[in-house]
């Protein structure tokens, strides 16, 4: 295939790659921000009601929360290693924009991880380490560990409001 070809492959897919993660942090924001206003609603009702069983829904709310949260991070990988592999070999950049977006959105160290996949000669070795590989992001901690707090304070809320406020489980 002559170089123009592959050059125009390369930057169509790159710019492919770039619309897709901006896609889809659009698409997890707005996923989230819904789960955010559920379980928002769900709390006023149990309130309202006084009903303490419906804090279980929004248990079940927040879990699907962290469940999408930790499934979006391990999708995006393939997505990751692509642009940075793109980025490597024709760009040749560090401060490209789809590296520099994953330095802030995952970890400096992740996609130092996935340029070393990207030097790994071998197809089966470097797709067995992108399989392994664990996505690391500076917010992941924190948002993982919110939600799991608030995951235990409304399974808490359920004995609390039953035996000290009188309240029905349902």
């Amino acid at each position: 295939m002559p170089e123009d070809q592959v050059d125009f492959f390369v930057k169509m897919e790159y710019e492919q790659l770039h619309n897709t993660f901006r896609t889809s942090i659009l698409t997890l924001t707005n996923v989230l921000s819904a789960l955010v206003v559920a379980n928002m609603t769900v709390i006023g009702y149990a309130l309202t009601t006084q009903k303490a069983g419906i804090f279980l829904v929004g248990v079940i709310i927040c879990l699907a929360a962290l469940i999408i949260l930790l499934m979006y991070r391990r999708y995006m990988v393939p997505f990751a290693y692509r642009a940075v592999y793109i980025e490597t070999e024709y760009i040749r950049t560090p401060d490209a924009a789809i590296s520099l977006f994953l330095n802030f959105f995952f970890a400096p160290r992740f996609v130092q991880q996935l340029r070393e996949i990207a030097k790994i000669q071998d197809h089966r070795e470097r797709f067995l380490r992108l399989q392994h590989l664990r996505p690391l992001a500076p917010g992941q901690r924190w948002s993982t560990w919110l939600i799991m707090i608030s995951i235990l304070l409304q399974l808490l809320c359920v004995p609390i409001l039953i035996y000290c406020m009188n309240w029905r489980l349902f």
